[in-house]
């Protein structure tokens, strides 16, 4: 998932740049995408509606700690 932001730019990512990946629609009245990472990490990946790019992207450590991208 590094390479498709990074490719793309943060602000250049849509949700079908994610669609090889699994992920868990964890949202209630938006769409939030949650993927796990292999080394237990995640990140969440949200927006009203699949049509535009994703309003927000966020990491989230193996600490909890969240770090926003978007």
């Amino acid at each position: 998932m590094n390479d498709v932001i990074s490719s793309k730019g943060i602000d250049n990512v849509s949700w079908d740049d994610f669609n090889q990946y699994p992920h868990q629609d964890v949202g209630s009245g938006n769409y939030v995408y949650r993927y796990d990472l292999p080394d237990d990490t995640h990140l969440l990946i949200s927006g009203p509606n699949l049509d535009d790019p994703p309003m927000s992207v966020t990491f989230i450590g193996t600490d909890g700690t969240e770090i926003k991208l978007k």
